[in-house]
């Protein structure tokens, strides 16, 4: 069960985004205003369009219900190759750009035969994908939300045997 520290964290994190969100759509409202030739003659005062922004972001429903009513065999589906510490080691080594083949038989010291088998685990859920003409493998973005998911649940947990 999650504990009140956990739903803290998570709210934490939601307040983050939203305002890194808030931030973002700020710099695009300056820079859409500065790619204006003449400024627009408006009636509206700055308060007025801020005003307008506060109240419909206020009004954005908090819903968890589409996270918590989910097939339990699909998720589970989606979890297993993420409870293999060489599919997490992979996913790690790929996060920052895509490597070849050769490359993570160096990085991971795994035989050829159980890298394939690996990588193939990893690109049946989505986690990873093969460029077609360079052969690169390459972390989706779903498989950045998966080792962030598993990274946020490890550094709240940590060790399971503490």
């Amino acid at each position: 069960m999650y504990n009140g520290d956990s739903m803290e964290d998570i709210e934490q994190v939601k307040r983050e985004l939203k305002e890194e969100l808030r931030a973002e759509m700020r710099q695009l409202r300056d820079e859409l205003l500065k790619q204006q030739k003449p400024p627009p003659e408006s009636s509206e005062d700055t308060a007025e369009i801020a005003s307008e922004v506060r109240k419909l972001l206020s009004e954005q429903k908090e819903d968890y219900e589409e996270y918590t009513d989910f097939s339990p065999e699909k998720a589970a589906e989606l979890l297993k190759p993420l409870a293999n510490s060489e599919r997490l080691k992979i996913l790690q080594a790929l996060y920052a750009d895509g490597k070849y083949f050769t490359d993570m038989v160096e990085l991971t010291g795994l035989e050829h035969s159980p890298l394939r088998f690996h990588l193939s685990s990893l690109m049946d859920v989505g986690y990873a994908e093969q460029e077609r003409y360079r052969g690169r493998y390459l972390i989706t973005v779903y498989g950045k939300i998966a080792l962030r998911l598993v990274g946020f649940l490890y550094v709240k947990k940590g060790d399971v045997n503490e």
